[in-house]
This record gives structure tokens, sequence and C-alpha cells, in this order.
């Protein structure tokens, strides 16, 4: 009988293990991983056929620029001549240009004749470089080197039509990078053109005053050419004036003179490279002290936007010399 109860028993917990089992929460854990993929998108250099005319074309045009009047720039009549030289042809761009540039100086005028040449030529057949193409363009395009490179026609493209000049050899130049001198001023160059100086003045030439002083002036005006330049300007004189003729009450008297003369100036420059000699003379009223005229001769030299020069200036019963150091702009 008890052998019998243990063998019921057993039964009945393997059903009480189960039910419990069965009644448990089931739990499932799941990860997940992405990755952003950046897609980028080179595109293939694309190359075309130049079509170069075989026979140069020449285009020219004449202008007056004028003291008082406004002027055209050289650039933009080279420009307008080039694209005359492109409207009739149905060109795209002109090849080994040349310009050539005449200019007759008067003076208040400057007549001009520029004649502009080359060949038309326009792009045909457009399409992608092929491995070929980009070594004949890494080859031309050698960075830091100024070389002319001869690239056959016939290995980067196919058999031209007839009566064009497309089986020739091109020849591809890289140009040398030229550095600006002198930032944007320009050296006599016809146009706009203003001074500052300073001086040093002495009545030494005075037969009435002895004594020294110092001077300063602005200038603006225009430059003609290489050779002239014509302006208006104001300055102001300041002197230590000892009065030596006997006849005055003042007689051995030293006052403070102050003079601001309005004038015109012109001057003449003799060589046309940055360092020349000048001669230049200047009149005018002066408003202040002395109230008369005024006049002033003399020569100096220029170099680049610098001159340095010496003057015989005179007033009503004033006179002197006049050392001066100027900057143009």
């Amino acid at each position: 009988m008890s052998l019998g109860h243990n063998t019921v028993r057993l039964p009945l917990l393997a059903a009480v293990v189960l039910l419990a089992s069965s009644c448990s929460v089931a739990r499932r854990v799941q990860t997940a991983r992405s990755v952003e993929l950046r897609a980028e998108i080179t595109q293939m250099p694309t190359v075309a056929e130049l079509d170069v005319a075989p026979v140069r074309v020449e285009v020219d045009t004449t202008w007056t620029n004028h003291l008082f009047k406004g002027s055209t720039p050289v650039e933009a009549q080279r420009e307008a001549l080039v694209a005359r030289a492109l409207a009739g042809r149905s060109a795209d761009l002109l090849v080994e240009p040349k310009v050539r540039h005449e200019a007759n100086r008067h003076w208040f005028r400057t007549e001009h004749r520029l004649t502009v040449s080359g060949y038309p030529a326009r792009y045909e057949r457009f399409r992608s470089a092929t491995l070929e193409d980009i070594r004949t363009i890494n080859a031309v395009r050698c960075p830091d080197t100024v070389r002319t490179t001869l690239v056959l026609a016939e290995t980067l493209r196919p058999t031209p039509r007839k009566g064009a000049s497309l089986g020739k050899a091109v020849s591809v130049t890289t140009p040398k990078p030229v550095r600006a001198k002198g930032g944007k001023f320009r050296e006599r160059r016809s146009g706009y053109r203003g001074l500052v100086e300073g001086s040093y003045i002495n009545l030494t030439t005075s037969s009435d005053f002895r004594g020294d002083g110092f001077a300063f002036s602005t200038i603006h005006g225009r430059q003609c050419g290489k050779h002239f330049f014509a302006g208006l300007g104001v300055g102001v004189f300041k002197a230590n004036a000892e009065r030596l003729n006997s006849g005055y009450d003042d007689y051995g008297y030293t006052d403070s003179k102050v003079m601001v003369p309005f004038f015109l100036n012109a001057k003449a420059y003799l060589l046309k490279s940055r360092f020349s000699p000048y001669v230049e003379v200047r009149g005018g009223y002066e408003v202040s002290e002395t109230e008369s005229y005024y006049l002033s001769g003399g020569i100096g030299l220029s170099y680049s936007r610098f001159e340095l020069g010496a003057n015989y200036f005179q007033f009503d019963g004033l006179s002197g010399i006049q050392a001066r150091l100027a900057i143009l702009f």
C-alpha cells in the first residue's frame, strides 16, 4: 500500500510543475544595427573639338579721348573688336590673337587706333573624356612650368571634316603668372591724377624779408599720356619773416606770415620711364595775407609715386626757394 501511494504522488507533482511553468511570462530581446550609406557622385570631365578657321581675320577701330571729356579704355575697345571678329563667323573664341595699339597724343586729346587679328574657332562634338584625354590634359596642365606642348589632334578626336584645320598640331602654352606691382597706382597713364606735398621754404631771395618756414599743397588734375600733366591746386605757406628794409617802420621786426594761394599747375616729364626729370610752372592768386599774384617754377625728379623738386616762388613783395617732396595717387 505504501508503494502504491508514492506512485500516485509522482504524476501529481509532475503535473503541478508543468502547470506552474506554463503560467510564466516569456520575454524575447531583439537588437538592430543601421548603416548610413553616403553616395558621392563624381562627374567625368567633358571635352570638345576645336574647329579653327584656316584664315586669320583682322578688324580695327579708331577713337579720340579728350582731356575734359570722358575717355574710352583701350581694354573695352579690344573686347568690342574681338566680338566683331567672332560675330559674323559663328565662332566662340579667337585663337592666337594679336593686338596692335597706336596712340597719337596732342595737348588736349589723344587719338587711338586699335587692331585685333586672330583665327576664329568654335567648339564642336562635346563628349565625356576618356582615360587618354585625361592623361593628355594632365600633361598639358603641368603646374609651375612654362612650356609649349604639341598635342596631335588625331589622338583626341575623329577624322575632321573637309576644309577644317583639325588634323594639325595645336600649340598649348601655360602662361607664367604675372604679379602686379605697385598696387592700384597707375604710373603716368592718361586719366585722373592727384598729389599731396610738403615743403621747406626759405626767403633768401626776397629783398625786403628774411626767414624760413614750411608749406603744404594738394593738386588734382589729369595726366595726358606719359609727358604732360595739368591740374588745379591750393596751398598754405607759413613763414617767419623779418623786415630788412630800413625805410619801413617795422624794420627788424619778425612777423609770422600765412599765404593761401589758389593756382594752376602744368608739368612736363622728359622721359617715359618710371624715373624721369620734369619741369613745372604754377600761377594763381593768393587770398589771405598779400592778396596778390602767385608765381612759381621749378625742376624735379619723379620715380613711381614719389616726386622730389625745387621751386622758385614769388608773391607781391615776398619771394623764396622751396624744396618739395610729393606723394602721388
